[in-house]
């Protein structure tokens, strides 16, 4: 059975803006200051984020922590940009893929501490951004 869907422009408009915004290899933020975050595969590893600000590219390794203190990567396919600037990324999991939400308040903070150099960033229990270069 075909489906017809009809769209209006305004629609299309608000589709392709999304796709836009929401699909792009690298992300671009305004707040808290410029930056732009993409994946970075490095060595074959696909848990490794880049994120520049003031010029200047620092990489992360995103690693995750159980209860029990065990560290663990969180080997993710792509970065998406949701409209109001939560950053979702779609990790790998056994039988395929689990969106992981980082809020906009989070990612602000990742921004401005990545900035700043830090090392260690801790946006949410259990999530870490461990600075590789």
């Amino acid at each position: 059975m075909t489906r017809i869907i009809r769209l209006t422009e305004s629609d299309l408009t608000r589709i392709v803006r999304r796709v836009i915004t929401e699909g792009a290899d690298t992300l671009k933020y305004t707040n808290p200051m410029k930056a732009e975050i993409s994946k970075s595969v490095s060595e074959g590893k696909h848990n490794i984020i880049a994120i520049k600000t003031n010029n200047v590219t620092r990489k992360y390794k995103i690693i995750g922590t159980n209860p029990f203190g065990k560290d663990f990567s969180l080997n993710f396919k792509d970065l998406v940009k949701k409209s109001n600037g939560d950053l979702i990324f779609n990790r790998y999991v056994k039988g395929g893929i689990d969106p992981q939400v980082i809020s906009f308040n989070d990612v602000s903070d990742i921004i401005t501490q990545s900035s700043k150099n830090v090392s260690d960033i801790n946006p949410a229990v259990g999530l870490h951004f461990i600075k590789i270069s």
